[in-house]
């Protein structure tokens, strides 16, 4: 009430964005609209690591970086300007790529004093060049971790990510992480949506059928789902 209150005395109209479906009712109480924006992957960690990471793909995964002489490990923060300029040339070096872009609003956005503060997992190859890296972001659930960048150098060998998420997955099981959240897949799983006949949710449904040269939907969803990740809807109210 204190929030609705704050947002006429301004003569705002507000709006709660990747919510989950746990707080429908006091939404509708309120008289906002509830609409379903994607679903979250959550992998369950000690469950990854001792049956999925074993499957034929991620075998072939660790057995072809491991030839190569490729190897991580995890820095903590403060990083040094040596390691800071590597990580803005792979940022960049990922950007360049056809329909990628700083994103913001609901996702980070890369800046030499954001990742300063981050612990980063990297990968790096036989010569001990960093060649990619996923930056941990802090968790109010001590045991769910998470992450917000995922980026390689551009001319690093294909499936580095699966490479690194892998040795990442299994450095936060020693710690007793029982949850990785990979974060939100927009527009997936609306087919599920109790309001799947409406007009919105048919023209969400048409962007993630054919905006593929804006954005991959179904490519981060497929990506997401080698990982074999529990789904969590979310929706935006407004």
């Amino acid at each position: 009430k204190a929030v609705m209150a704050y947002c006429r005395s301004n003569d705002w109209q507000p709006a709660f964005v990747h919510t989950e479906v746990k707080n429908e009712e006091l939404y509708e109480k309120f008289k906002f609209n509830i609409q379903k924006i994607g679903e979250e992957a959550v992998i369950d960690v000690p469950d990854f690591v001792s049956t999925t990471s074993r499957n034929k793909y991620f075998r072939h995964i660790r057995n072809k970086f491991s030839k190569q002489g490729y190897s991580c490990g995890l820095l903590a923060p403060p990083h040094s300007p040596a390691i800071i300029s590597r990580l803005v040339q792979i940022s960049d070096s990922w950007l360049e790529a056809p329909g990628r872009s700083e994103r913001g609003f609901m996702l980070g956005y890369f800046s030499e004093a954001y990742i300063q503060q981050c612990e980063v997992m990297v990968a790096r190859d036989a010569a001990g060049t960093i060649q990619a890296f996923l930056n941990r972001i802090p968790s109010t659930n001590p045991y769910e971790a998470n992450m917000d960048f995922l980026r390689h150098q551009k001319d690093s060998p294909g499936n580095i990510n699966d490479y690194l998420m892998i040795n990442f997955l299994n450095y936060i099981n020693n710690q007793g992480i029982a949850k990785f959240n990979l974060g939100l897949s927009p527009l997936a799983g609306l087919d599920k949506n109790s309001a799947q006949n409406s007009a919105i949710n048919s023209s969400l449904k048409f962007i993630y059928a054919n905006a593929g040269r804006l954005y991959s939907f179904d490519g981060l969803r497929r990506f997401k789902s080698k990982y074999e990740p529990k789904w969590r809807s979310r929706y935006i109210c407004y």
